[in-house]
C-alpha cells in the first residue's frame, strides 16, 4: 500500500501515458441526489416525522415551522425514491393528516 506522500508526490501522466484535465474543467457539483443515505437515517427521518405529525394535531406546539417540515418530508421522499423497498404505510408520506380524534358516545 503506497504511502500518502508518495501518493501527493506522484506527477500526473502526460502524453501517451495518459492527459491532464482541462485548467477548466470543473467537477460535478453534489446535489441531495447524489448523496446516499443509509436505512437507519431513513428510519430515523421518519420516526421525527411520525412525533412532528403527532406534536402538531395533538398538542398544537410543533417542534418545526411548515416550512422546516415540509423540507424534512421532501428529504423523506426523495430518499423513497431511491430506496422504495424500504416505504411502508405508516411512512409520512404514505399518509394523509391526522388520525381522527377516537369518540366515545354511549348510546341508550
Amino acid at each position: 500500500m503506497a504511502e500518502t506522500g508518495d501518493l501527493l508526490s506522484r506527477r500526473p501522466l502526460r502524453g501517451s501515458e495518459g492527459s491532464n484535465p482541462s485548467p477548466s474543467a470543473k467537477p460535478p457539483k453534489p446535489g441531495p441526489e447524489s448523496i446516499v443515505y443509509t436505512q437507519e437515517y431513513y428510519e430515523g427521518l421518519k420516526s421525527l416525522l411520525i412525533e412532528c405529525n403527532h406534536e402538531y394535531h395533538t398538542t398544537g406546539t410543533p417542534r418545526y415551522n411548515d416550512g422546516e417540515f415540509d423540507a424534512l418530508l421532501r428529504m423523506l421522499k426523495r430518499i423513497e425514491a431511491k430506496n422504495p423497498e424500504w416505504v411502508k404505510p405508516d411512512s409520512p408520506s404514505q399518509t394523509v393528516g391526522a388520525k381522527p380524534p377516537s369518540t366515545t358516545s354511549s348510546t341508550g
